[in-house]
């Protein structure tokens, strides 16, 4: 009798445990009229070249992007449509820059309780601000200034609403979504084990203008965890960049018709509460080694850039 009774008990943990296993949720953000979200962002970009060509000699260093971005953005949620896409608005409350762009130091500081404080020096040899890049500083002492207007689709999909500061669009430009690199969650839901892939495309400053990155990932459902009393859903993403392009020739403010080849990696760690509908935390880095060709402004055969990029970006949500 008992050995029956323990095969029934046995039977019923089996197909309980199958159960939870198949058990799928729906990643989607969920907002409120009038909530508010308080978000820390952290930051990092480093472009290493590998040889400078001669026409560029003075114009940049061995390290000619190497910034560190660290800040607090507060918003309040001012419309929720119908099919859950929310605008948002927000201040600063705080930020850091620093670093270097180019041959122009950063080191810019904000509090919205002591205001701004002192604009940093030129590098020593720095002659002004190249076009393709403007200068950084003096964009985001106006973009603290503004308000952050964003749309959020239920996806976790990110887009800047209305104008912004002229040149601080290729710093926005890498949050392209609440969920990092890898994108918009997966529209069905998902189970513990499922995964599903990405395709995104950052935009990067370049020699001659903009260019766009194509990242591709492969996301899974690993596991379960909490931070900070919220359970969450543990996605774990792998990042692969490769391919080729190029900017559009005919473009007035991108006179060089650049190519470029890139290849590389990374990785991202998400923690999503399912409940709250919000991501509680992220973190990812991303290294890419980038060879971009372009004619010699002043005559002769094309010139050939090699370097290593490096992203490092995190952030956190509380509501």
């Amino acid at each position: 009798m008992m050995r029956k009774v323990l095969a029934v008990w046995a039977c019923i943990l089996a197909v309980s445990a199958a159960a939870a296993q198949d058990e799928k949720v729906a990643l989607r953000y969920t907002f409120e009229k009038g909530q508010k979200l308080s978000v820390s962002i952290k930051y990092s970009v480093n472009v290493k070249v590998e040889k400078i060509p001669e026409a560029f000699q003075g114009l940049m260093g061995e390290n000619p992007v190497d910034l560190k971005v660290e800040g607090l953005l507060e918003s309040e949620v001012k419309e929720v449509a119908e099919d859950g896409k929310a605008a948002l608005e927000g201040k600063w409350r705080t930020l850091k820059v620093k670093g270097a762009m180019m041959l122009n130091e950063v080191d810019f500081s904000y509090d919205s309780e002591k205001g701004l404080g002192p604009k940093a020096p030129k590098k020593e040899g720095a002659e002004g601000d190249l076009p393709a890049f403007g200068n950084l500083e003096d964009a985001l002492r106006t973009m603290v200034t503004e308000t952050v207007r964003l749309s959020v689709e239920p996806s976790g999909r990110l887009k800047m609403r209305g104008g912004g500061a002229p040149g601080a669009g290729d710093m926005a430009e890498q949050f392209l979504s609440l969920n990092g690199l890898m994108g918009p969650f997966p529209k069905d839901p998902i189970g513990k084990g499922d995964t599903w892939k990405g395709d995104e495309k950052i935009s990067m400053p370049g020699v001659g203008g903009a260019m766009g990155i194509a990242i591709k990932s492969e996301n899974k459902y690993e596991a379960d965890e909490t931070v900070d009393d919220r359970p969450c859903a543990v996605l774990r993403s792998k990042f692969s960049v490769g391919g080729e392009g190029g900017d559009k020739k005919d473009d007035a403010d991108n006179p060089l018709p650049v190519r470029f080849k890139t290849s590389g990696e990374g990785e991202a760690k998400t923690w999503f509460c399912v409940r709250q509908g919000m991501v509680a935390r992220h973190k990812s880095n991303l290294n890419v080694n980038l060879t971009v060709g372009f004619p010699d402004p002043g005559g002769g055969g094309d010139l050939e850039i090699k370097s290593v990029l490096r992203i490092d970006q995190g952030h956190e949500v509380k509501r």
